[in-house]
């Protein structure tokens, strides 16, 4: 079957070229006005002009002059002594001889810089390997982390920094001093001073981008400044402007319902008979249908059995229910609790009938969504979902579906599997609301038209209700 798909063009407002008339109370004709009439239209991404020189400001970065100075034998030692250490990832023995080779040259500021990564790094490690509440004074590896000197490492960074004078020095520490800050904003200052110190360092520039592009996600509401920021993130790192380009694709996608394939499924006589057929004979109490939504000789309801392919998941099925028995329409989606790797639910739908030109049909919602964990770190993803139902000679059956867009996660049961989940971990981070650019929509089947409406615009589209539902394969023969 060749795929199907209408897409509504997000390049403008779509109206009925001719008004349709309406049958009034009094069995005149009165105008039907379409919702879109007068609606805002929806306008492209147009992103700003940006140089680099606009977003470095490297003016206020006064030059020092200078070089580097040959340092003393003894300072060249303890410098050798201490980088081995490092590198070996013995931080207090490295921050020691850095100690050393400073009380030989004092006034090396990049004796000074090495100083204050090391103490970066042995304060992490410290901070990992001990609990501040449970200080032991007799433990010598406590004493010495306590003791690693007057100031923290970032503060020596800093002193390092104001001592410098060769820029390509002065370059290396800001850049160090990046990746010890925690402010997102300081972090990125330093980068800023260290690509102005040099401008041709491809490591400062992909990692510049990487916080320009960072900022701007984290602002996507404020869209002008965030496509700013993420903008200038491709003068920095040209991979980015391939995912920026992706990006704009992806938030001005048009709605699209798409064609679902008939495939008739069996009818039983009645859902428990489903039920035994898909699971056995002795699982009647897992068969039940919450409420059942009726018009006009057929009802819908949903139901959720074991998945026979989850231990620990439940399949959501809608069902459908006319005078010659029940069988399944559509699958809603799979349900999955107590798994310290994923999680998925499935809400119940929001059922509804029309009648459209003398066609009856059913429009169902529901919202669904995904979690999975990536080590100690969990991705929560929610969506809204649509299908369009009919019932004629050929029996019950969803013709079309929609992908509404992100919604936020609501499942209840998520918190307990995420706490077992991460009470493995020392540290841990659920994303609740994981950035995705892609829009959200809010539509209406009405008897004339079908209003969809992209919520972070208001743009709005209009198209005939019976004119583009029966235009679909396996649309219902009163079409």
């Amino acid at each position: 079957m060749k795929r199907f798909v209408l897409l509504l063009l997000a390049c403008g407002t779509a109206a009925p070229e001719e008004v349709p008339l309406a049958a009034n109370d009094e069995g005149g004709e009165e105008a039907f006005e379409s919702a879109c009439l007068g609606a805002p239209t929806a306008s492209p991404i147009v992103l700003p002009e940006v140089t680099e020189a606009d977003v470095l400001h490297c003016d206020d970065i006064q030059p020092r002059g200078g070089t580097a100075s040959r340092r003393d034998r003894r300072a060249r030692e303890s410098l050798a002594a201490a980088r081995s250490a490092q590198r070996e990832h013995r931080y207090l023995e490295a921050v020691s001889s850095f100690h050393t080779a400073r009380a030989v040259a004092p006034e090396d500021a990049g004796v000074l810089a090495e100083l204050g990564w090391a103490q970066v790094l042995a304060e992490r490690w410290c901070e990992e390997e001990f609990d501040a509440d449970n200080y032991d004074d007799e433990d010598p590896t406590q004493v010495a982390c306590a003791d690693l000197g007057v100031l923290t490492g970032v503060e020596t960074l800093q002193r390092a920094a104001e001592r410098a004078r060769d820029p390509g020095r002065r370059g290396a520490i800001h850049y160090n001093l990046a990746r010890a800050v925690e402010a997102r904003e300081d972090v990125r200052e330093h980068l800023r001073i260290s690509l102005c110190l040099r401008p041709d360092n491809d490591t400062v520039r992909r990692a510049f981008a990487a916080r320009l592009w960072s900022a701007g996600l984290s602002i996507w509401d404020d869209r002008p400044e965030a496509l700013r920021l993420m903008r200038a993130a491709t003068l920095f790192d040209a991979e980015r402007r391939a995912t920026l380009d992706e990006l704009r694709q992806r938030y001005e996608r048009p709605f699209a319902l798409e064609a679902i394939p008939s495939d008739p499924e069996d009818v039983y006589p009645t859902v428990e008979a489903l039920c035994r057929a898909r699971l056995g004979e002795d699982q009647p109490s897992l068969c039940e249908v919450g409420e059942w939504f009726e018009d006009e000789g057929w009802a819908l309801g949903s139901l959720a059995l074991p998945d026979t392919e989850l231990e620990s998941g439940r399949l959501h099925l809608l069902l459908a229910r006319t005078a010659r028995g029940v069988q399944v329409v559509a699958e809603l989606g799979n349900e999955i609790s107590g798994d310290r790797l994923s999680h998925a639910y499935v809400e119940e739908p929001d059922i509804g009938f029309l009648d459209v030109g003398g066609v009856l049909l059913a429009d169902v919602s529901w919202q669904r969504g995904q979690a999975d964990a990536n080590g100690c770190d969990w991705a929560l993803n929610a969506w809204m979902e649509m299908l369009v139902c009919a019932n004629d000679d050929a029996g019950p059956r969803c013709f079309a579906s929609g992908n509404l867009g992100p919604v936020p996660y609501s499942s209840g049961d998520l918190l307990p599997t995420v706490d077992d989940s991460l009470g493995r971990c020392e540290h841990a981070r659920v994303d609740d609301e994981p950035f995705d650019p892609a829009p959200s929509f809010n539509v209406s089947l009405g008897e004339d038209e079908i209003v969809i409406e992209r919520e972070h615009d208001g743009a709005m589209w209009c198209l005939p209700s019976r004119e583009t539902l029966c235009g679909f394969p396996g649309a219902p023969s009163g079409c």
